[in-house]
């Protein structure tokens, strides 16, 4: 099987998160919609700092990485409804 394997750049630092393995941009999105749905989340409030970015798949069965060119898949801002958005950043 193979599967997804993504990272997040925080734009504001300008660096990238750790990857994390997923088996499918579903799997992401609910994943993401739960974590800007917590208010304590640091990707709610500062969610226009964040882009998820597609960056290789992983090969269960042969232990192998392939890395692809970044392909961004979403912006934490697409995520957020506009009632989270409201007073999230900048506070």
């Amino acid at each position: 099987m193979t599967t997804n394997v993504y990272s997040i750049f925080d734009k504001a630092a300008g660096t990238w998160f750790d990857v994390f393995c997923l088996p499918n941009n579903a799997v992401l999105f609910r994943k993401l919609q739960d974590e800007v749905a917590r208010p304590d989340s640091q990707f709610r409030k500062h969610h226009a700092d964040y882009d998820v970015f597609l960056v290789g798949a992983f090969d269960t069965r042969e232990g192998m990485i392939e890395a692809f060119s970044h392909e961004r898949v979403c912006g934490m801002s697409d995520l957020v409804d506009d009632q989270q958005k409201g007073g999230s950043d900048g506070v």
